[in-house]
């Protein structure tokens, strides 16, 4: 009865190898390609979830600014000065019948809008759009005569119409991004024509 039970213990002894250095070479590889995957996965959404964000962020700063310079610039009934990143006018804004003078301009990556006194001093300003990233081949503003013929400059330099007397028609055209570190590039654009419909003569 020793004897055998001897004998069957030394087989089981013989059988029982335990695991193989190659095994747990292949197992800790399998692990290190899941987990590699997995952050992949998680870097992946995490960067899309930021992505949606900003663009979101961007459209809604783009569509803020479109909306309130075109009902301001609506009310113009005299240009006072123009540029590729700065338009002044007076209009009655409020629709209060009473005119008022106000500029937009763009500083430091910042579309101001200034309400101005009568004699060009600034009022009060507020931040029409943050992040501004237009370039220098993307204008701000254009203007267009009663044609919707672009104003002659003739010195582009400067970027000012030669007669502001015919402008009857402003482009906005504007690029947003709140975080330029960020990337992909989340930059957002929105452009739109306006009608200064007070100028704009009936035929």
């Amino acid at each position: 009865m020793l004897v055998k039970s001897s004998k069957l213990l030394k087989r089981l002894y013989k059988n029982n190898q335990g695991i193989a250095l190659s095994e747990i070479m292949v197992a800790t590889a399998i692990l290190s390609v899941l987990v590699v995957g997995i952050a992949n996965i998680f870097i992946s959404g995490q960067q899309s979830f930021y992505y949606v964000e900003g663009f979101t962020k961007n459209m809604q700063e783009v569509r803020f600014a479109s909306d309130q310079v075109s009902r301001d610039l609506r009310s113009t009934i005299e240009v006072l000065a123009a540029s590729e990143t700065m338009f002044e006018f007076n209009g009655d804004y409020d629709g209060d019948g009473t005119s008022d003078r106000l500029k937009y301009d763009l500083v430091s990556g910042t579309l101001n809008r200034n309400l101005l006194n009568s004699d060009g001093s600034t009022r009060s300003t507020l931040a029409a759009a943050q992040g501004v990233i237009n370039s220098a081949s993307q204008p701000l503003f254009k203007y267009y005569d009663q044609d919707g013929n672009e104003v002659a400059d003739t010195n582009p330099s400067d970027g000012i119409p030669d007669d502001l007397s015919l402008i009857k028609l402003v482009e906005f055209n504007i690029s947003v991004d709140k975080d330029t570190s960020k990337s992909p590039n989340r930059g957002t654009n929105i452009y739109t024509r306006v009608q200064l419909r007070n100028l704009h003569e009936r035929r």
